[in-house]
């Protein structure tokens, strides 16, 4: 993926990053414009999706278990997934 290197080396130094898709989107922003002088609304468009982040975040965490999020957050994202799992089903 385009972003993946970006993305695992934030997962790698920034525990929160793990834990927060906004706030791992939000660092992925600073990285990728740190040194530029455009105006923010202009960088965004730059940006890859949100659900692209998320989604990356997924595959590096499965592949890796050092990048994994804090057991809580684990947890509590497996009950939202046990419960839209039965909500398909349903």
């Amino acid at each position: 993926m385009k972003y993946e290197n970006e993305i695992r080396r934030i997962l790698e130094t920034d525990m929160a990053a793990r834990n927060s898709d906004k706030y791992l989107w939000l660092k992925l922003a600073e990285v990728m414009f740190i040194d530029t002088n455009r105006p923010i609304k202009d960088a965004v468009w730059d940006m890859p999706s949100y659900d692209t982040v998320s989604r990356t975040r997924r595959k590096l965490q499965e592949k890796d278990e050092t990048l994994r999020a804090d057991y809580e957050i684990r947890k509590a994202r497996k009950v939202l997934e046990q419960e839209y799992r039965e909500w398909a089903l349903s």
